[in-house]
This record gives C-alpha cells, structure tokens and sequence, in this order.
C-alpha cells in the first residue's frame, strides 16, 4: 500500500529526508513550491528568475538532506533561502553587468522598507570609507561642501583659494569616492540600485 504523504507533517517528512526518501521530497516540493514561487517573484518581479530560485532552493535543500530534520519552522527556513539565493543573483548580475550607480547630487533619505534600509546602512559606510581614502585638501572641501552646506565661495573664502580650486577638488574627490566603489563595492552598490536605493556621495 502506499503511502500517503500528504497527511505527514513538515517534520516528519524532513525526518525521511537522510534516507533519501524521494517521495517524501516530492511532497514537500509540491506543498511549498507556489507559495514561493510568488514570495520569489515579490523580489525579482520576474518569472524566470522567481522560477530559478524556487529550483535552486529545493536543490540546494536535496544536497542538505541529512541535516534538515530539527527545522522546526521550515516555511521560514524556506524564505530565508529565498531570500539568500536573490542576492547571490544580483551579486552575479553585478559582477556581469559591472554598473555602479549615479551618485545623485541631492541628499537621500534611508528607505523605509528592511532590507533596503539595510543596504542603503551598508551603502553608506562604504561612501565613508572612500571619503577617508581622500587626499587631505579633497577631504576638507568635500566635507565643507557636501557634509556642512556650505557654498563654494564661503569655503573659498576660508581657506584662501579660488573659487575654481574649490570645484575642482570637489570634483575629483567626488571622481575619486566614484572610484574607489567601484573597484572594491560594485556588487554592494548594484544591489542597492536594483532594490531602489537613493544614495548620495
């Protein structure tokens, strides 16, 4: 006779899993494929790549199989996969595409949705790691400029430069701070654009 799977709870079907319990596989991957399938395209809002994720989840959770019997909230183990094979895609999409962001002249404000707000935190501290990497003078105008409001010509004023000194180191700082993201923080700037992340340098 046989089984019913369809009456076995997520434990117990994990629990068959070591065994290499195909039927126990098949049950849990029809149970649970949809609802990720449209968790997955809420982030990607695309079809093929939704379908790519719900796949590689449940292979990567096949490969897992002797040591997946104590989940006791697999549905949130599953959306955390999810969620931790659409940022392996963005981060083989940026190393493809090679994009880094236009750094908008206006001031951004943190998102308000979780991860972006994540991202845009981590964005962030890369743009005030570039800022240190700065030449004395660059950093000094930079800050004076962008950080503290201040105009071109009172900063001119103050250090006894030219008022076309002043944009100049402005603007290399800004090609510098550009620079440096893009050679060590392409895949983390990517990410933010493709989740909608404001940022300014």
């Amino acid at each position: 006779m046989k089984t019913d799977y369809s009456t076995y709870s997520d434990q117990q079907l994990l629990a068959l899993l070591p065994g290499n319990d195909q039927e126990a596989f098949t049950e849990l991957y029809n149970r649970y494929r949809d609802k990720l399938y449209g968790f997955a395209f809420g982030l990607s809002r695309s079809e093929e790549k939704s379908k790519d994720l719900v796949h590689d989840v449940f292979a990567r959770l096949w490969e897992q199989r002797a040591t997946l019997d104590g989940r006791t909230i697999f549905i949130s183990y599953l959306y955390q996969m999810i969620r931790n094979f659409r940022i392996d895609q963005l981060r083989r999409l940026s190393k493809e595409t090679l994009i880094l962001a236009e750094l908008s002249e206006e001031q951004a404000s943190p998102p308000t949705n979780p991860e972006a707000a994540l991202i845009y935190q981590e964005i962030r501290e890369k743009i005030r790691e570039a800022i240190q990497q700065l030449p004395s003078r660059q950093k000094e105008i930079y800050t004076l400029h962008r950080e503290q409001g201040l105009p071109y010509a009172e900063i001119a004023k103050t250090l006894q430069l030219s008022v076309s000194t002043v944009e100049n180191h402005f603007s290399r700082a800004l090609g510098n701070i550009r620079s440096y993201l893009h050679l060590h923080y392409t895949e983390t700037i990517f990410y933010g654009v493709l989740l909608g992340v404001a940022f300014s340098v």
